[in-house]
């Protein structure tokens, strides 16, 4: 495993360290594509907003490349940036935490902003045995650009998201979660879910399809399709912090997806991050845990004495992950 930091100025300086780094482990960068054994990834960044996103650096997933574009492509896009026109705008100049591991690897990306935001992009490769295609992930801040009234962050232990109106510049439902790998239920008018509202992927292959999303618009635990890493840690996240001593845990993050009958696969257990319930951590604390050691952040902006955040805020209250830490 590796660490890297510094300052960027933008998010193209951001994408350029990213892939800096990735390149030094191992990953292939050619034609805006990360590759590596069956793992394709195409960052890029978007620097005006539309109706269809937001700014930001983006991720896309695929399971191939040919003639020098990804195949079978994500129809998710996870985007690094605002995740509404209600929630704090990026300034500049970001201090930035570039995560690296390998076997399997792992990327994550979290750059810090205004005293206390955060902003973060991960991808990686599941560990999971007996799925059909690569177990590729990706996870973001935001998914579409969400706004501009009362959407903001809408996020709890049982769930995240609330929204994803047809049209970007006027739709006022409730927006992304900002966590990683949590529960996604956006979506558009007609009451179902569509890709492009989901801040998260993972290709499975299972069941013949190879990235999956939840059709309805509110994740339960049948809902064809859904996956989540939070979902199943909720009785453990919602009992903490410890009342007694203030601490909490780190908990695994595993992903589930909900198959026919109700039924649920392990699809990915990530090996390097952990959720965690900051109340009483400082963001970019370490934690030190026997030779492991661990470093703390808000998903995207702790608010003290606010451990569930609630619906359209500017902050993610007490939630946050720990990745581990091979820093200084």
């Amino acid at each position: 495993m590796a660490y890297y930091s510094g300052v960027a100025n933008s998010f193209n300086d951001l994408l350029t360290q990213l892939v800096s780094a990735c390149v030094d482990h191992g990953w292939t960068w050619a034609d805006g594509i990360l590759s590596k054994g069956s793992a394709y990834v195409k960052p890029w960044v978007e620097s005006v907003a539309s109706t269809t996103t937001g700014i930001g650096l983006v991720i896309q997933g695929g399971t191939g490349k040919s003639a020098g574009a990804m195949t079978g492509v994500s129809p998710q896009t996870p985007r690094m940036g605002p995740p509404s026109r209600d929630t704090s705008q990026p300034t500049w100049p970001m201090a930035y935490s570039i995560h690296i591991f390998e076997s399997p690897d792992e990327v994550f990306l979290v750059a810090r902003f205004n005293v206390d935001y955060f902003y973060f992009a991960s991808f990686g490769v599941s560990s999971v045995p007996g799925l059909v295609n690569s177990g590729l992930w990706l996870s973001a801040t935001s998914r579409r650009l969400r706004g501009p009234s009362g959407a903001g962050i809408t996020v709890s232990a049982t769930g995240g998201g609330g929204g994803d109106g047809n049209d970007q510049a006027t739709a006022s439902f409730s927006g992304s979660p900002g966590c990683f790998l949590w529960n996604n239920n956006g979506m558009v008018s007609g009451g179902s879910q569509s890709a492009a509202s989901q801040s998260s992927a993972i290709c499975t292959g299972l069941d013949g399809i190879d990235w999956p999303w939840p059709a309805n618009n509110q994740f339960t635990y049948d809902v064809l399709n859904s996956f989540s890493g939070n979902i199943y840690a909720m009785p453990h996240i919602q009992r903490t912090p410890n009342i007694w001593n203030s601490e909490a845990p780190l908990l695994p993050v595993q992903v589930y997806l909900v198959r026919a009958s109700a039924k649920v696969s392990l699809v990915a257990d990530i090996r390097n991050a952990r959720y965690i319930r900051v109340d009483s951590y400082q963001p970019e604390e370490i934690i030190t845990l026997g030779e492991d050691r661990w470093k703390v952040y808000p998903f995207y902006r702790k608010s003290a004495g606010i451990s569930d955040p609630g619906t359209g805020v500017d902050h993610t209250g007490g939630l946050g992950w720990a990745i581990r830490y091979d820093g200084p």
